[in-house]
């Protein structure tokens, strides 16, 4: 008979444990976000110039024919995360166009890693270590822009100073979310061409995980994916007991 293992708690902190876990997960992205730009130079531009549009084009074209049920703000709900604002997204269910618009525009940032995080999610997929450098930089950017915007306010001698960071954390982010975008838009391609690559996981309403496996090559064996899913998400049913 099967067992149900006890579900994580939701709560602040649960999203950022289950993307330091991915970092077991068996399978690699086709390509590392820094080789992103010549793997899909098309889609790196697209998401420099309008990062917006490309969040909300990647998304639609991520979750395909199952957008109209499976659309969750920032698509936090497919990997298990609930945070406290939650309950107030659940509105944009009746309309996932006007949640996605609204999300890509007011939060472009999150959608575009939440969309990466879905991916990685669904094909258990594993972050290339220089990745987390090129996301971190640009997180690192947006500080300084920060600090030196507030300096520039009570020190009118950093002015000069905090226009050329913002200037400069602004190419970061562009630059950053092109490669993550054309990451992403990649593997998605590749999926599409070669759907039984890799491991599909999927996230029932009731917080259930159903995990479908298949390897891919060069990756980890079919036997290490169960426990694996177990330890990313305890919320799995353990069908063989």
């Amino acid at each position: 008979m099967a067992r149900e293992v006890p579900t994580t708690k939701k709560g602040p902190g649960s999203c950022e444990a289950i993307v330091i876990a991915m970092a077991n997960n068996p399978n690699k992205f086709q390509t590392a976000m820094m080789d992103a730009p010549c793997a899909d130079p098309g889609y790196f531009l697209f998401g420099c110039l309008c990062p917006c549009c490309a969040a909300c084009h990647l998304r639609k074209k991520m979750l395909g024919d199952s957008f109209e049920t499976e659309y969750s703000c920032c698509q936090m709900e497919s990997v298990g995360f609930q945070p406290c604002c939650y309950s107030y997204c659940g509105c944009f269910k009746s309309c996932p166009t006007l949640g996605l618009c609204l999300e890509a525009w007011c939060c472009t940032g999150c959608s575009l890693s939440f969309t990466r995080i879905h991916a990685m999610h669904k094909w258990q997929l594993q972050p290339d270590p220089m990745d987390y450098t090129c996301i971190q930089f640009s997180n690192c950017m947006q500080v300084l822009r920060c600090v030196c915007d507030i300096l520039a306010i009570f020190n009118r001698s950093f002015e000069h100073a905090a226009h050329i960071v913002d200037c400069a954390a602004d190419c970061a982010f562009h630059v950053t979310a092109g490669c993550m975008l054309a990451q992403t838009n990649h593997e998605i391609n590749f999926r599409a061409v070669t759907p039984s690559a890799g491991v599909a996981v999927a996230v029932a309403s009731d917080g259930q995980t159903v995990l479908q496996a298949t390897a891919q090559p060069g990756s980890a064996t079919n036997s290490s994916v169960a426990p694996l899913t177990q330890t990313l998400l305890p919320g799995v049913v353990d069908m063989e007991r």
